[in-house]
C-alpha cells in the first residue's frame, strides 16, 4: 500500500500551521493512535478506534506508516512450511 502525504491547515485563528496526522500500521495489519504534529512538536494523540479518527481516515488526512518487520523475530514466530515438518 503506497504512503500518502497529507497535510491539513487549521481553521482560521490558529496562526495557519500546518498540522500533520501520522499513525504506524504495525505487520499485523493494527493501526497505531494517530498522531498530530506541527513541524517536530507532538500535539496530542487520537485513538485509532475513535469517531475522530475515523473521521481523519475516511477524509484521507492520516498518512499511513507502514511499520518495518523484524525479520529475525519473524522467522522465530512463523510455523515452518508444511512440507519441512
Amino acid at each position: 500500500m503506497p504512503r500518502t502525504r497529507s497535510r491539513r491547515r487549521e481553521p482560521a485563528g490558529s496562526n495557519g500551521l500546518c498540522v500533520d496526522y501520522r499513525a504506524v500500521r504495525l505487520p499485523s495489519g493494527r493501526l497505531l493512535a494517530i498522531e498530530v504534529r506541527v513541524g517536530r512538536r507532538l500535539l496530542r494523540r487520537i485513538a485509532s478506534h475513535s469517531d475522530e479518527a475515523r473521521r481523519l481516515l475516511r477524509a484521507g488526512l492520516v498518512e499511513i506508516v507502514e511499520a518495518p518487520v523484524d525479520e529475525s523475530r519473524a522467522a522465530r514466530t512463523s510455523r515452518p512450511p508444511a512440507h519441512e515438518r
